[in-house]
């Protein structure tokens, strides 16, 4: 499966999956960006449109437009590229 799933990758932009390749790890922003998801609003949260690892409250975000947001996004590069990503941050 991991085979299949960088053979996908490698369609999306070959040059960045060599550079993930030596290091051995891929970028959450990278695949974020590659899905499409820079922009997606949930509420008054959405995706940054300069990088796809960052989230912006627009006026008045609550905790559940934020972590509505993280799951639809961790479910689209889940279906896209067979990926799960994981938050880097504690949620309390």
């Amino acid at each position: 499966q991991n085979a299949e799933c960088l053979d996908t990758l490698r369609e999306f932009d070959a040059e960045k999956m060599e550079q993930f390749e030596k290091i051995g790890k891929i970028s959450a922003g990278w695949l974020i960006e590659q899905a499409g998801l820079k922009g997606k609003k949930k509420g008054k949260v959405e995706i940054s449109e300069t990088h796809g690892n960052f989230m912006i409250n627009t006026g008045g975000a609550t905790a559940d437009d934020v972590l509505g947001l993280i799951e639809e996004v961790k479910q689209e590069v889940y279906t896209r590229f067979g990926i799960e990503l994981e938050e880097e941050v504690s949620i309390l």
